[in-house]
């Protein structure tokens, strides 16, 4: 029974793989259109400003600088999360350079034997977010022009996925004992020197630079071809008018949370890709609430296309998503309802701005590195906190 499924799938899948070229072939303006814009954005924003920042991260879990961290932010990461010191590298990253880096460097943890697998497919679940920049900047300030409102949809994403992160770990514990060894450093035991977590490498430096280059490109490539991809599937599934199927499934969707229907192909948008989702979401003219609340809603998602990205990168380690999934669905659905509920307190009068911003790339990418250099800061500050608790349990425990 269930091999027969799966060759169903397989047939659907094709039968859909042919509908699709041979749109493409019909179409070949929007296509190339489509694809012309999904690659420029790559080349012009993703590009410059991610590649530095992927080589640097893959030489700081190669050369054991994870490793260093994760002595000092294990008394913080164990308690809160459940998860090693290490993982604290992935959980600020995450959060500030936004998806796909989560997953780069969760992938990167798991491969340096620093997280477990079920470890990992955790910190998947709670660390592959929207960037504060790209909600701040794009969403509030660009597209819906109400910079204020970047704020509180800022916390609504970002405190739920903290929530989510500290109760996956709540469950964890219940599955499983503790391991003897977490307890140990739980309890402030630790080796006799930060300095003997660091690994042995036998690699030259020039070879672990290369590979690290090599990786980061390679993540790069596979993120621009699904950028690509998706924007001549949304395209082709613009112009063939498969949309409305769609709203057949998302239809009730909208009715159970009181979400007006005018909404849906935004809703539709978003279920695909995020920033078309958003941008069509804020052109339909609907309720403020209601648009608020379903643009919350697709953040959290964030769309087929980008968790697609992540199952690209996470793939080659054999990471499960079943749980990175779950939590996107979780998310979504309570970043709606929170929305709609906390949303009439809030003072929208004041929000509106008389002159849209438009930033050049090279803005965008000068923030991007700024909103960075203040992730290793608060990494830094965090480190020094895991020290500072570290010693006082050394104190409490020797006395």
């Amino acid at each position: 029974m269930q091999k027969n499924l799966k060759i169903l799938q397989k047939i659907i899948f094709i039968l859909f793989l042919f509908s699709l070229i041979l749109f493409m072939i019909f179409y070949p303006r929007e296509t190339y259109q489509a694809a012309e814009k999904a690659i420029s954005s790559w080349w012009t924003v993703v590009l410059p400003s991610l590649l530095p920042f992927f080589i640097a991260s893959e030489l700081l879990l190669r050369m054991g600088g994870a490793h260093l961290l994760g002595y000092f932010l294990n008394p913080i990461m164990r308690p809160l999360f459940h998860l090693p010191g290490s993982a604290g590298v992935a959980l600020v990253l995450g959060y500030t350079a936004g998806f796909p880096t989560g997953a780069t460097i969760t992938t990167g943890l798991y491969r340096e034997g620093l997280c477990t697998k079920e470890e990992s497919e955790r910190l998947l679940a709670f660390t592959n977010n929207a960037s504060p920049l790209f909600i701040i900047i794009t969403v509030c300030t660009t597209i819906l022009n109400r910079p204020q409102l970047g704020i509180f949809l800022a916390i609504v994403h970002y405190s739920l996925n903290l929530l989510l992160g500290i109760f996956l770990g709540i469950c964890s514990r219940k599955k499983q004992a503790l391991p003897l060894a977490n307890q140990g450093t739980l309890q402030g035991s630790a080796p006799s020197s930060f300095l003997a977590v660091l690994p042995q490498s036998a690699l030259p430096f020039g070879t672990i630079c290369k590979e690290a280059v090599s990786k980061s490109l390679a993540n790069l490539a596979v993120i621009g071809g699904f950028m690509a991809a998706f924007s001549v599937l949304i395209t082709m599934l613009h112009i063939s008018g498969a949309e409305g199927i769609f709203s057949l499934f998302f239809f009730p969707f909208c009715k159970l949370f009181g979400i007006d229907t005018t909404l849906l192909p935004g809703l539709i948008s978003g279920f695909w890709e995020i920033t078309l989702g958003v941008q069509t979401t804020a052109a339909i003219g609907a309720p403020l609430a209601d648009t608020t609340a379903l643009i919350a809603a697709i953040l959290a998602w964030s769309g087929i296309s980008i968790q697609m990205q992540i199952a690209a990168i996470t793939a080659p380690a054999g990471l499960s998503l079943k749980t990175y999934f779950g939590s996107r669905l979780l998310q979504s659905i309570l970043s709606l309802w929170i929305v709609l509920h906390f949303f009439p307190a809030l003072p929208t009068s004041t929000m509106l701005t008389t002159t849209p911003l438009v930033l050049s790339a090279s803005e965008i990418i000068l923030l991007y590195w700024q909103l960075l250099a203040f992730s290793f800061l608060l990494l830094l500050a965090l480190a020094i906190a895991g020290s500072a608790i570290r010693l006082l349990q050394k104190f409490l425990y020797s006395h």
